[in-house]
């Protein structure tokens, strides 16, 4: 029997992979389960403005913008419960994966109502690690200022001490001018540091700005408190560090250890439920109901006439669902959706002139030019499909 033991204990420690030893979340508090708001039932859609202040000190810490357009990318992915890995989640879980409605873009207006790319730079004077500081929201104290909370999501990317992998502000719970996310540069976006390397900790941080807490409660991990969810089930184990393969139990139950709430590995994170849905459209309808009328995605529509001088070009337009395009190499094609102000397509010109097969429907587009993060051309494009 004691080597069957053994040998169970081999087998899994073979399944479960460890971390080192950075923290996975910087979050505590929150409210007790006692006191969840009342679930609000999810609207159609909302898109949130979202942009992100890279606050650096060494130049590997200035992350470059195709990190930043994955994490808007991973964000989305795990906010619409697309891309989920054959056998991540149990049978048992699979019923609760949940889109929650919400949806993510870089800011394409600041708040003064110009142009923007929705990413800021700055290399600070601090010598110690802005992460968790209050220097890194004020720009007079070495960080950049927040933009107004009621229209954007703050994301703050910067070098955190003691390995803390990111944290967050609770709704209502931090002055409008430190309220969003700060997350350590290295685990912001996909490519980044494994195990947490696939923008699961800005997911989970959101998730803490949009009010949910841990599956475990506000405080340490046990069964007498939990996150006052009912189909989120009761736990005392974090899974930080950890990858499990299989159903794993505690407080007599199994663990939803793939939920995005959990300090799990980024490649073993997969869904909300849908009473964390309808918690985080709470938030939107009462403390963070503003972001649903932000024009932080608006763009005005221009014509091509307008563009005058642009040195750039597409062609057929409108079009029915292919298109060509002529840029510089480097130069970035953006394409919006005018209705939505919701961005649909990102490209990269890699040669002189390329030909682009989209799936988009009927409608009209406005195409962003950027070379070097600054906008250099606008033009509209219809699609008659």
């Amino acid at each position: 029997m004691r080597e069957t033991m053994v040998l169970l204990a081999i087998a899994f420690q073979l399944l479960v992979a460890t971390s080192g030893s950075a923290q996975r979340c910087g979050f505590s508090g929150g409210r007790p389960a006692a006191e969840v708001p009342a679930p609000s039932l999810p609207e159609d859609e909302i898109v949130i403005p979202v942009v992100v202040h890279i606050v650096w000190q060494q130049p590997e810490e200035n992350i470059p913008d195709a990190r930043v357009f994955s994490q808007i990318e991973a964000l989305n992915e795990a906010f619409a419960a697309q891309n989920i890995p054959d056998g991540l989640v149990p049978n048992l879980f699979q019923p609760f994966i949940t889109d929650t409605g919400i949806r993510f873009c870089l800011a394409t207006r600041d708040p003064e109502g110009n142009p923007t790319t929705g990413i800021e730079r700055r290399q600070t004077p601090l010598t110690i690690a802005p992460g968790g500081t209050q220097e890194l929201h004020y720009t007079e104290l070495g960080g950049l200022d927040a933009w107004d909370p009621d229209r954007y999501l703050n994301i703050w990317v910067t070098r955190f001490a003691g390995g803390i992998t990111g944290t967050a502000t609770f709704p209502e719970e931090a002055p409008p001018q430190e309220d969003g996310v700060e997350i350590h540069y290295e685990f912001f976006g996909k490519g980044g540091t494994p195990p947490y390397d696939r923008g699961i900790t800005t997911v989970h941080e959101v998730g803490h700005w949009l009010g949910l807490i841990h599956p475990w409660g506000p405080g340490e991990p046990t069964c007498d408190e939990d996150d006052g969810l009912s189909d989120t089930p009761l736990s005392e184990v974090t899974y930080q560090g950890e990858c499990p393969f299989w159903l794993v139990f505690s407080c007599g139950t199994p663990d939803m250890s793939m939920n995005f709430m959990y300090y799990t590995d980024d490649a073993c994170m997969a869904m909300f439920t849908p009473q964390q849905r309808d918690l985080m459209w709470a938030t939107l309808n009462g403390p963070r109901s503003s972001l649903k009328t932000s024009d932080g995605c608006a763009f005005t529509p221009v014509s091509t006439e307008e563009v005058g001088t642009s040195p750039f070009r597409l062609w057929p337009n409108p079009n029915a669902g292919r298109f060509w395009f002529e840029a510089d190499t480097g130069t970035v094609v953006e394409v919006y959706d005018v209705a939505m102000g919701r961005l649909m397509l990102r490209l990269s010109a890699n040669a002189a002139r390329k030909q682009v097969a989209h799936g988009l429907s009927n409608g009209t587009y406005v195409v962003v030019w950027l070379r070097d993060g600054r906008i250099v051309g606008r033009q509209r494009m219809s699609v008659l499909r």
